[in-house]
């Protein structure tokens, strides 16, 4: 029969917070966002962001957002300046900011050397990183990053915590991970999820 996969999820998260979903595969971490993001819709519940009601296919919720998905879904003839002014186009930049914009998130994740080379010839890292940049463009309200880290070496995965640190000054962040070290180091609040239910919620001090 159905499988109820999130069971009960009640959360809020304020400005300038990172609010981290904690758990194993399977835990519902990728589905939470998937909903938060408008990609599936609930059964039940509501869920809203700026006063908002988050329904599939609104452009009104996806302006506001920026996503990084757990899996890199890149154009792979297309160069890292490419995609960024593209997604800034679709996220409203003005034209005439779009160069500064995507210049400065280009700096931002430490990517200037590989740029303007095509998105097939980049390392797993070089691709998260502009998957993240990818979110961070535009200047949305709230950022959802699924697994922000997976893969990289410890070299990037630094690279990409001093850059949601920044990211966390001007937007709301919600991430999953299935590392302890990480939720420490980047969320205000964590939510520990085991079988899509939250099992405990606070600092990463008080869950010790």
């Amino acid at each position: 029969g159905p499988k109820t996969v999130l069971d009960g999820i009640w959360m809020a998260t304020r400005t300038t917070e990172c609010f981290g979903y904690l758990g194993p595969n399977g835990a519902g971490k990728t589905t939470t966002l998937k909903i938060l993001t408008g990609q599936l819709e609930a059964t039940a519940g509501t869920a809203t962001i700026c006063d908002l009601p988050i329904k599939p296919y609104d452009t009104r919720i996806h302006s506001l957002l920026g996503v990084c998905p757990q899996h890199d879904v890149l154009w792979e003839n297309l160069s890292a300046r490419e995609h960024l002014h593209c997604f800034a186009r679709i996220k409203g930049v003005a034209p005439a900011e779009v160069a500064g914009a995507v210049e400065e998130i280009i700096q931002m994740l430490d990517l200037p050397e590989v740029a303007d080379r095509p998105a097939k010839s980049y390392s797993g890292g070089n691709k998260r990183r502009l998957s993240l940049a990818m979110a961070c463009i535009g200047q949305p309200r709230v950022v959802f990053l699924d697994e922000p880290t997976t893969g990289v070496d410890v070299g990037v995965r630094r690279k990409i915590w001093n850059c949601i640190h920044r990211l966390k000054q001007r937007a709301s962040i919600v991430l999953t991970t299935h590392s302890m070290e990480e939720a420490e180091e980047l969320c205000d609040r964590i939510a520990v999820m085991v079988n899509g239910k939250v099992q405990a919620i606070g600092t990463a001090q008080r869950l010790k």
